[in-house]
């Protein structure tokens, strides 16, 4: 396979698959969602190990509304596993708060919150992280200023990664390398609501 990495999640229920490892928690696929079948109230990150990721990359989901809960985003820069997971996470709240997450040695720690303009179902989150510096996208335009990630020590390498929790889900995923003239995938819509299992 070759970078972009795209993944619309229609094929049989269960496992992500062989392009995943587990970072934290346990992602599955049901009725071609993604989502975590296992805990209401903890992190689910399952990173891309088919390609090999540049520093500088950039990541999209489609965010199902699950109840108004959405719960649901991307994660950069994921390596390891468990106790030695690390990553960089971005995931809607609410409707209008996105946060901003690390881990370190398989910690979790919450960064801060981010206003980003009412969510609806099916709406593109990207994210471009350019050395410590992230970009947000709702839909293609860009939420709020430049976010500043130099004192949060989030790691310098690793792969992209769908990012949910507790009730959160995903319609579909992309992630690429980031480079002069990127412009970030265009995720297929693939359904209009999300009807838990």
């Amino acid at each position: 396979m070759a970078l972009p990495f795209t993944d619309d999640f229609e094929r049989a229920n269960g496992e992500l698959g062989a392009s995943y490892t587990v970072g934290v928690g346990d992602l599955a696929i049901d009725g071609g969602i993604c989502l975590n079948l296992v805990s209401a109230n903890t992190e689910h990150v399952e990173y891309v190990n088919s390609e090999t990721f540049a520093n500088d990359q950039t990541a999209s989901a489609l965010i199902a509304e699950s109840g108004g809960a959405f719960k649901a985003g991307v994660a950069l820069r994921c390596s390891g596993t468990g106790a030695s997971f690390a990553g960089v996470g971005f995931r809607l709240d609410s409707s209008t708060s996105l946060e901003i997450n690390t881990w370190s040695g398989g910690t979790f720690t919450f960064r801060e919150a981010v206003t980003v303009s009412a969510w609806a179902d099916a709406v593109e989150l990207e994210v471009e992280l350019t050395g410590t510096t992230a970009k947000i996208f709702r839909a293609g335009v860009q939420q709020g200023s430049d976010v500043d990630l130099s004192s949060y020590g989030i790691p310098s390498a690793g792969a992209a990664a769908p990012f949910i929790y507790g009730p959160g889900a995903i319609y579909g995923f992309a992630a690429d390398n980031l480079g002069g003239g990127y412009t970030p995938p265009v995720l297929p819509f693939v359904r209009l609501q999300f009807q838990p299992a």
